[in-house]
């Protein structure tokens, strides 16, 4: 903006004070106006009061002639026309009133025009002092303009550029997500290799400071050997070596071969598994083919009842292992280490197995024929009498000590190889006859309530007719 304009701008700002005091003259006058209607108002008024009163009188005083109504007449339409003018009278007044009001406001809004031109003056004033400023500012950017317009083609070129970073930088943010999974899979590895470094590097530390002990035994060691080797040396040099020491240092201990078992074929070594199932087997022969229950005639009590079945039972337990020491000798031509302890071995395991396949039929029936069945096959896996029992599995290590076979096949390689002890194998079997030749006569004494003579009478009489 040029001087000139901002003269020609405070020119036609000049009038503005002129309206200002014009229309606070021409309030002033409407608020004098105002207040006369108010006063011609009130005037009316008062005189329209006294008119009336005046028309009343005379109606009541003259009401009759033809003058007076005449009168009358006049003066209501006077009246009335009076009324007329003080409607009008009142509609000027609140004309006026409103009149008065707009003039206030276009008062106060040409005040305020007033205040706005002053600010406006004092603004077009200093930018009129600044107006150098202002001009050397517009060059300063039509300058700056010029010189972003040569800038534009290598701005574009730098755009171009970012864009391409831009994409490469979203195809490597996308083979990073692709391969997150391996990164944390490889983190998680790196973490647990970072731990196990850190164990072995505290056990390399320890094993560190018990390698410098060593070491320092080591030491100490090889310094008490090398005193002992020169003490060595002094004394060997006084000593006069002949044949006889070399010979003894050459040889300082003799051997001596000894044979602690007499197996010459793998025959002996499986023949106390054999004897033992042999003698089971036979047990369970005899309780097949002989019944162990019933009486031949009425016994006198429970013992005669079970010294009558033990007077069959017993001698061929004993047959049996007669007969099965007279094939293992004669026919087989086994070599016992110990005749004797051998047979007697024998007579014991024939009555200890005997005993309890007759005490399972007698107290089961034909559930105890099958139960001495299982029996022999358990005892068959649990005896060790082919392998060593530690070849076996957990279950028959477990009920290996708690069957009778294994102390049967313990005492016959005792008395057939071995020629150890047999007191400890013989003993356990004679506990196991004992207590089951007890449950045999528990049961012939239970049951002995329930035999009836009759029944034997009646059966002789059958049989002799």
């Amino acid at each position: 903006m040029t001087e000139t304009q901002i003269n020609a701008l405070e020119t036609a700002l000049l009038p503005t004070n002129d309206i200002n005091n014009a229309l606070k003259s021409a309030t002033s006058n409407l608020s004098n106006l105002q207040t006369n209607l108010t006063s011609l108002i009130k005037a009316s008024d008062n005189s329209m009061s006294e008119l009336k009163s005046a028309v009343n009188m005379l109606n009541t005083n003259y009401g009759t002639g033809d003058n007076a109504q005449t009168l009358y007449g006049g003066v209501t339409a006077m009246i009335t026309s009076l009324n007329q003018v003080g409607s009008s009278t009142t509609k000027l007044s609140d004309g006026a009133t409103q009149l008065t009001d707009g003039l206030s406001q276009l008062s106060n809004q040409s005040q305020k025009l007033v205040s706005g031109s002053s600010k406006l003056k004092e603004g077009t004033q200093k930018l009129s002092q600044n107006s150098d400023k202002l001009n050397l500012g517009s060059e300063k950017l039509n300058n700056g303009l010029s010189s972003l317009n040569e800038k534009i083609p290598t701005f574009g070129t730098a755009v171009s550029q970012l864009s391409t970073g831009s994409s490469q930088l979203t195809s490597g943010l996308d083979k990073l997500v692709a391969n997150n999974s391996k990164l944390l899979s490889g983190s998680s590895q790196l973490a647990s290799g970072a731990t196990k470094i850190a164990t072995g590097s505290s056990k390399l530390a320890d094993g560190s400071t018990k390698l410098g002990d060593g070491l320092t035994k080591v030491k100490d060691g090889n310094q008490t050997l090398a005193n002992k080797l020169s003490q060595a040396n002094a004394a060997v040099n006084q000593v006069n070596a002949n044949q006889f020491t070399y010979k003894q240092l050459a040889n300082p201990a003799s051997t001596k071969h000894v044979e602690k078992d007499k197996v010459p074929n793998n025959g002996t070594s499986m023949a106390p598994y054999m004897l033992s199932v042999a003698l089971f087997v036979g047990s369970l022969a005899f309780n097949l083919m002989y019944d162990m229950f019933s009486p031949r005639k009425y016994p006198k009590n429970s013992f005669a009842w079970w010294l009558s079945k033990m007077t069959v039972l017993y001698p061929f337990a004993i047959l049996q292992a007669t007969v099965m020491y007279g094939l293992m000798v004669l026919a087989v031509g086994l070599s016992p280490v110990e005749n004797f302890k051998t047979y007697l071995t024998l007579l014991v395991i024939s009555f200890t197995f005997i005993s309890i396949v007759t005490m399972l039929n007698l107290w089961f029936g034909k559930v105890g024929a099958f139960l001495s069945m299982i029996f022999m096959v358990i005892q068959l896996g649990g005896a060790a009498g082919t392998y060593p029992i530690q070849l076996s599995n957990g279950f028959f290590q477990a009920i290996h000590p708690y069957l009778p076979m294994t102390y049967s096949v313990n005492a016959l390689r005792e008395t057939l190889m071995i020629n150890g002890t047999i007191v400890s194998d013989i003993s356990v079997l004679l506990i196991i006859f004992v207590i089951v030749t007890v449950l045999i006569m528990l049961f012939y004494i239970v049951r002995f309530g329930s035999l009836q003579p009759i029944t034997f009478k009646n059966n002789q009489e059958t049989k002799q007719a």
